[in-house]
């Protein structure tokens, strides 16, 4: 209690040129406030549309100081919450309810969030304790059980499994992993695919590291030892992503990425990245790119292809730019471009062409702008232009 305030009249006389009727404006504690009235302010807060100075017991409704919006709903036992309540967010829609203890989640409760097309939906439901998950929880996306297991400040911490989007004949969530965690990180444990067991096994920083890994038919298929081995990945529906060597738990060695079961990529990797030479296909299966990587940008030579595997660039790459000498097509073939590209840019002594073959322009480039001398061409020879360009 304030020393010198004695009672909600005392209070009204004070702010007094605030009052209306018989209720208070929502008054907001700084030091400004304190300062110029020299009185010795805790907090303000509107609580059961009251104005209460000192502890708060009991049941109370708890307001933003900004937009006098409801906050919290529930109970309090000196000062803080304790007991059953609810939390809302700036749109006043729930986003916890459950149990507190001086001030903070503790207990069962449930978190919740909103989606468009569902409303809102229970997103994690568990046991609290000190404000973070700690004990058995139930973790749920846009509706959908995604994981159930124990948690320990906050972490995955033991047992636990985690559950793919789609479901069996009986309406169940397939299984995608089944095992021990470690401050979120999967330790060792089972991975399914579609309910059938595709990994057993040892994991490090969530990769695979020793284990065994099965087709649909239960027949192993690879094994890893301490990180190293040949490996198949898939995603949560079965489709194949990934296939290669592995080392020091990273792609290394000869692979193929896929998407959709729809191949993407075939070349090498080194520790994880694009290294040396490889090809990139779209989702038709047609070729897009073939040359060189490193640290997983393309560089050194390279071709780029259009629809239809047809070739619409060759030159050089330097950390996934084009730059040095290149030439680009026509979808038919003929040549469109020769000269050189600096970051991307067309930089440097250039040869444009018409598609039948014939030239359109000689001169110089300077970062995609046609700079310094050069000549202009028409589709017959005739000189269009002559003379010097200056960039804007």
């Amino acid at each position: 209690m304030l020393n010198k305030i004695k009672s909600l009249f005392v209070l009204k006389n004070i702010f007094s040129h605030i009052y209306e009727g018989t209720k208070l404006d929502l008054i907001i504690y700084n030091k400004e406030l304190k300062n110029k009235l020299k009185i010795d302010v805790i907090d303000y807060r509107r609580l059961s549309k009251k104005y209460i100075i000192g502890e708060r017991n009991g049941y109370a409704l708890e307001y933003n100081s900004y937009n006098d919006q409801l906050i919290f709903e529930g109970e309090y036992k000196n000062g803080k919450r304790n007991g059953k309540g609810k939390e809302y967010d700036e749109n006043n829609i729930l986003v916890f309810e459950g149990e507190y203890k001086n001030g903070k989640r503790n207990g069962k409760g449930k978190e919740y969030a909103t989606y468009l097309n569902k409303g809102t939906t229970v997103q994690f439901e568990g046991i609290y304790l000190n404000g973070r998950r700690n004990g058995f929880g139930i973790d749920r996306s846009d509706g959908n059980l995604i994981y159930e297991g124990l948690y320990y400040n906050g972490k995955k911490y033991g047992k636990g499994k985690e559950y793919s989007k789609l479901k069996n004949s009986n309406g169940e969530y397939f299984y995608l992993f089944d095992g021990e965690y470690l401050n979120n990180h999967k330790v060792r444990g089972k991975e399914y695919i579609n309910g059938k067991l595709e990994y057993v096994g040892e994991y490090l920083y969530d990769k695979k590291f020793n284990g065994k890994g099965y087709d649909e038919n239960g027949k192993v298929i690879y094994e890893l030892n301490n990180g190293e081995g040949k490996v198949k990945e898939y995603n949560y529906n079965g489709n194949l992503l990934y296939e290669g060597k592995i080392k020091n738990i990273l792609k290394n060695g000869k692979v193929k990425e896929y998407e959709n079961n729809i191949l993407i990529f075939s070349g090498t990797f080194l520790n994880g990245k694009k290294h040396g030479y490889g090809k990139e296909y779209n989702k038709k299966s047609e070729l897009i790119y073939k040359g060189d990587y490193n640290n997983g940008l393309k560089h050194g030579y390279g071709f780029e292809y259009s629809h239809k595997n047809i070739l619409k660039f060759e030159g050089n790459f330097v950390k996934g730019k084009k730059t040095g000498k290149a030439k680009e097509y026509f979808k038919n073939g003929r040549l469109k471009f020769e000269g050189e590209y600096n970051d991307n840019m067309k930089h440097g002594k250039a040869k444009e062409y018409f598609k039948k073959g014939k030239l359109r322009f000689k001169g110089e480039y300077s970062y995609g702008l046609k700079f310094g001398e050069g000549t202009e061409y028409y589709k017959n020879g005739e000189i269009k232009f002559q003379g010097e360009y200056k960039s804007s």
